[in-house]
């Protein structure tokens, strides 16, 4: 009830997991304490969800114990119970049934019998009442006791009450009043009705040989004359209600139930002589033996000792106590019977049987009084209990993820028993919306006892997209045996949004863009980049990018990361998300190469509809164009165009400007120039036509000739652009206009 003056109460607020509270109680030795926990009601009318448990408190013992009423309440019982009021073990009711058969006739087929929970004549349970040799007809009465309904059937019961009941033959279960012309057997049977103890259970019926045999009923009201009452008054005073039909019918087959002191259970007057008077009723008995089975106790690690303390309320009680071994498949076998006395359970493997069930039998057939358990204990080495407990330590990253971005969560874990735990297994599985799940098993350092850790966890997210699971396991299939196994677990829903943008590929010949045709050194290095905008996952691996060279002869082979000329350089910065391959083939053949490059980001996404296509030109002969001067004309500052083959560019270089007289009038050096690039380019150098002392040159026609030397001294081979014509003998023109 929860009403004791030491009763106290805490309200815990928090999200759930783990509770924890310190009574500050003087704890007694060998008390029992109840306490019980429910989450707050959410509504006024639908109250608190107790759950209720208890624990005896004895000090420097560990075990199970059961010495109160309320524990043995949480037990299962078979024909036994406790008495709320008293506190005192009992046999329950045995609800039976009971029958009775008065026909007329004295054949086999028609001897007068009752039985119970019986099914006819020679079922167990029956009760004959023979009369061969008596009075042709009386009227008959069994007794049958209300705790054991076991019948009258000594002699020396009914003569107790003044009635001689020697002329009765045969196996006697009923007294037999002779109710004929002599009135002191009708008085007998008034006598012996009168003297029957209140609760017994009474069952009165007549016996005929034949319908012309009368046990005279017209002659019992005149009895009240003589002895203040009769027979009809006697059983309607129990509440009988057809007895007194007799007095007008005459000797017909009747029969009556009742429970004395406490009326009438059934009553019948059979008016078919051939079956004569049946009636049914229930009645309610004691079971003489009954079984409580405690619930199973464990797990454990060691088992150590059976404790018992019992007593009997009568010489006629018997008592013993069975254990029965559970294993880890259910199974449960008898290890231990009818044990009587304080016993070792040592030999009992706990491994094999992790459970163990005790079962108390009482039996008592004469005054049906069970014995009464004070207590009954087991001692045992206890086991370890690991919890997860949010509210000690918990952080999850977020609820919904990029793809790509980590998550990043932390969770305690405590042993939240006195007995210290093995090395910690903890399994978490992500788990997709169609089960496909990702599961990860690692095992932590042991855990002492009342001890916690705290258990980071960081996944990568980027094969992730749509909705997941997170779940976590402490102790994964019992992986070392504990406690309790419920609250090992935590998971947490999220989302991971999928990563649609993108990534950008650029590709570059000795530093520079190329157009599709472009003429390219022999050498060159070509850079491929992959840049991407996912701020999480690097592209830090060569799968993001897959390159071929489509060759002259059209042949296509692919470039490996594993060739020397190779090198791939991972993005190291998630500020600036770049791949880069590095490449620097040889080419030896003249003629049209096809640069293929296949790019796409960790979530999948390729840089582009269709896969990167360039052209290029090799040219393995060192050679230059005609130079040509860009805009002209112009006015106020012109760049040079040039077409440059080979694998060097010129180790001497210069542009001369001329007048029509052919006066140099300006010459513009390499320095000023820069470096030269295979290909066709266009100078970063403008010249802003003025001479060599910075003067502007005045408006007209100039010619210019470009001088380009090798190594070796020798001059470049001129490679003709189809310019030819613009210029003679090497020598072009350009126009200023002011």
């Amino acid at each position: 009830q929860f009403n004791s003056v030491i009763k106290q109460r805490i309200v815990i607020n928090q999200i759930g997991g783990l509770l924890k509270w310190q009574p500050t109680l003087t704890w007694k030795d060998s008390t029992v304490y109840y306490w019980r926990v429910s989450i707050d009601s959410t509504a006024p009318d639908k109250g608190f969800m107790w759950q209720n448990t208890s624990f005896t408190y004895i000090t420097n013992t560990e075990g199970w114990s059961q010495s109160h009423y309320y524990q043995y309440n949480k037990n299962n019982f078979t024909n036994f119970t406790v008495n709320p009021l008293s506190r005192q073990f009992i046999f329950s009711d045995n609800i039976r049934t009971l029958d009775l058969k008065a026909p007329i006739g004295f054949s086999p087929s028609f001897v007068p019998l009752f039985y119970i929970d019986g099914g006819g004549r020679y079922n167990r349970g029956a009760y004959e009442t023979r009369y061969w040799g008596f009075p042709n007809a009386a009227i008959y009465v069994a007794v049958l006791d209300p705790l054991t309904g076991a019948t009258w059937n000594k002699w020396e019961r009914f003569t107790q009450y003044g009635q001689n009941s020697t002329s009765i033959g045969g196996n006697i279960y009923a007294f037999k009043g002779d109710t004929d012309n002599d009135s002191s057997g009708r008085k007998g049977f008034i006598n012996f009705m009168n003297v029957i103890p209140n609760d017994f259970y009474v069952l009165v019926f007549t016996v005929q040989q034949t319908a012309a045999d009368s046990y005279h009923p017209e002659l019992w009201a005149a009895d009240s004359i003589t002895f203040g009452t009769n027979i009809f008054k006697t059983l309607e005073q129990q509440g009988a209600r057809r007895i007194r039909e007799l007095q007008t019918t005459g000797s017909k087959p009747y029969g009556l139930i009742f429970q004395k002191g406490k009326g009438v259970l059934a009553e019948n007057r059979g008016d078919v002589l051939a079956e004569g008077a049946q009636l049914s009723c229930q009645m309610i008995n004691k079971w003489y033996t009954g079984t409580m089975d405690s619930k199973p106790i464990g797990p454990v690690a060691k088992w150590e000792e059976l404790k018992l303390n019992y007593s009997h309320n009568s010489t006629a009680d018997s008592t013993g106590f069975d254990v029965i071994g559970i294993t880890p498949t259910k199974i449960e076998r008898v290890l231990k019977t009818n044990v009587r006395n304080n016993v070792s359970l040592n030999d009992i493997n706990a491994t094999q049987y992790p459970f163990l069930k005790l079962r108390y039998t009482t039996k008592d057939t004469l005054d049906r009084s069970s014995g009464q358990l004070a207590s009954w204990r087991i001692l045992f080495k206890g086991l370890p209990d690991l919890a997860v407990n949010p509210n000690a330590a918990f952080s999850f990253s977020k609820d919904t993820l990029q793809q790509g971005e980590q998550l990043s969560m932390q969770v305690a874990i405590e042993n939240v028993t006195e007995v210290d735990a093995d090395s910690v297994a903890v399994k978490w599985t992500i788990r997709d919306a169609a089960n496909v799940e990702v599961t990860t098993l690692k095992k932590m350092a042991p855990l002492s006892k009342n001890a916690q850790f705290t258990l980071p966890i960081k996944v990568d997210s980027r094969n992730w997209a749509g909705k997941y699971n997170f779940e976590l396991t402490v102790n994964p299939n019992y992986m070392q045996p504990e406690l309790y196994t419920f609250n090992n677990y935590l998971q947490k829903p999220f989302l991971v949004e999928k990563d649609t943008k993108n990534p950008l590929l650029d590709v570059y010949f000795d530093g520079l863009r190329v157009v599709n045709g472009g003429i390219v050194s022999p050498k060159p290095t070509i850079n491929v980049e992959l840049r991407d905008e996912n701020p999480y996952v690097l592209l830090n691996d060569t799968s993001v990018l897959k390159l071929a060279i489509k060759y002259p002869n059209k042949t296509t082979r692919p470039i490996f990361f594993n060739d020397p000329a190779v090198r791939f350089i991972p993005a190291t910065s998630l500020a600036q998300n770049k791949a880069t391959v590095e490449y620097k083939p040889i080419f030896t053949e003249d003629g049209t190469y096809q640069l293929i490059v296949k790019g796409k980001d960790v979530a999948g996404n390729t840089a582009g509809q269709v896969d990167y296509y360039v052209g290029f030109q090799v040219i393995t002969k060192s050679s230059i164009s005609n130079v040509l001067n860009y805009p002209n004309p112009f006015s106020t500052r012109t760049q040079f165009v040039y077409t440059l083959t080979g694998e060097d560019p010129p180790q001497y270089f210069r542009i001369q400007i001329m007048t029509i007289s052919g006066k140099v009038v300006r010459e513009i050096t390499q320095d000023e120039i820069g470096s030269l690039k295979i290909g066709t380019h266009r100078t970063d150098y403008t010249w802003d036509g003025t001479d060599e002392y910075g003067n502007k040159l005045a408006n007209g026609v100039y010619l210019y000739q470009v001088i380009a030397k090798k190594k070796d001294g020798k001059a470049f081979e001129s490679y003709d652009t189809g310019t030819s014509d613009m210029f003679k003998k090497g020598i072009g023109k350009m126009v200023i206009i002011r």
